[in-house]
């Protein structure tokens, strides 16, 4: 039995939930799997965590190859406006490379 924590511990419970993302998605099921990060991206829009932001972007990558399935093009859509949305913790961070590209900054 798989136990989440409670809503009120909106970090613990979408790092939790993101693993499930993971799972669903190794298991074939795209559009459950973007329903659930839809929630999660949804309840973390005011969370300021850099790791739950990096999550996201790795999630993104991880759903794009089924992209022409239109629950995941419509998921990633709104994604990357969140994701958007996040980048003022990267830029705050000094890190924008961890969230708006693949690879390192050119002053790192």
């Amino acid at each position: 039995m798989l136990v989440i924590r409670p809503s009120d511990r909106t970090r613990s419970r979408a790092f939790g939930q993101l693993i499930l993302v993971r799972v669903l998605i190794a298991q074939g099921k795209p559009d459950e799997a973007c329903a659930l990060a839809q929630a999660v991206l949804d309840a973390t829009q005011a969370l300021g965590s850099f790791l739950v932001a990096q999550q996201l972007l790795d999630l993104k990558h991880a759903v794009e190859r089924h992209s022409t399935n239109s629950v995941v093009a419509d998921f990633l859509s709104r994604l990357e406006e969140g994701l958007k949305d996040r980048m003022w913790l990267s830029r705050w961070l000094g890190r924008e490379e961890c969230v708006g590209r693949t690879g390192p900054s050119e002053g790192a």
